[in-house]
């Protein structure tokens, strides 16, 4: 048996992509489900700036955030995973939340940059993912 690329059914004057049952037993089964493809965006703030006027500690925790990633389609409920692939250490307040802000205790007079994936996935096994680059900065006034 061939899988289909799509069942498409006319309603309301536009075609749908529709699930496929069959029939076994008496009961009716699914048979297939159509590929919904996730789409992912990002909104929010990743960029944390504190200022201090000296004299001012050698070090200061700088927080930044909060960030929504946004999955929509997949063919069930979507889940939320971040993981650090480059740059500084900095501390993510979740690794598995849709929202989520940044902290690192950060030296005066220096910044720490890093860059988090974000990967969006259904059970099916489909996923999309979006990059987040993340700025902490520690100033004062000298």
């Amino acid at each position: 048996m061939r899988t289909p690329a799509a069942v498409w059914v006319r309603s309301g004057g536009a075609w749908h992509k529709r699930a496929m049952y069959v029939r076994i037993g008496g009961t009716w089964q699914l048979a297939w489900t159509p590929t919904v493809p996730i789409t992912v965006s990002g909104s929010g703030n990743s960029n944390g700036n504190l200022f201090r006027t000296e004299p001012a500690p050698g070090s200061a925790t700088v927080t930044a955030g909060n960030y929504t990633v946004t999955g929509s389609g997949g063919n069930s409920a979507l889940s939320y995973s971040w993981v650090r692939i480059s740059g500084d250490a900095i501390n993510i307040s979740s690794t598995t939340a849709q929202t989520v802000s940044w902290s690192a205790s950060v030296s005066k007079g220096s910044t720490l940059s890093a860059t988090f994936r974000c990967t969006v996935s259904d059970t099916s096994g489909q996923s999309a993912f979006i990059d987040v680059g993340v700025s902490l900065d520690y100033y004062t006034d000298l």
